[in-house]
């Protein structure tokens, strides 16, 4: 996945990308009774966008939670990509034995496959 060159493309899909993503949230939500706090932060714009479940949960909360909760759990696109790659790995029904160049050449595979998806 890389970022999309092409400015105004880049601002739709993350207009799209952002509302799809509140979208999710919300039905987690509800669906599953969980409180949910987001803050998706535009660096081209300098603002950000906030989502929370309920009105009573907010950032303090969240702040005091993170304090207090050596337990939880956070996540980076590297844990995506890390994922990712092990079931795409998995699935192709690869062996543990394969040289680091069939391993680098599945690698830009995914890579091509999920920066097709994200082009969309």
């Amino acid at each position: 996945m890389e970022v999309i060159k092409d400015k105004t493309k880049r601002k739709i899909a993350c207009s799209k990308r952002k509302k799809g993503i509140i979208k999710k949230a919300m039905e987690l939500s509800i669906l599953c009774n969980q409180n949910i706090f987001m803050i998706i932060y535009d660096q081209d714009k300098q603002k950000t966008v906030q989502y929370c479940s309920h009105s009573t949960f907010g950032i303090e909360q969240v702040s005091s939670i993170l304090q207090g909760n050596k337990l939880f759990k956070a996540h980076t696109n590297e844990d995506y990509f890390d994922k990712f790659a092990a079931n795409f790995y998995k699935d192709q029904g690869n062996s543990d034995t394969e040289s680091d160049n069939e391993k680098s050449e599945e690698h830009d595979q995914v890579s091509k496959i999920s920066n097709k998806r994200v082009k969309k």
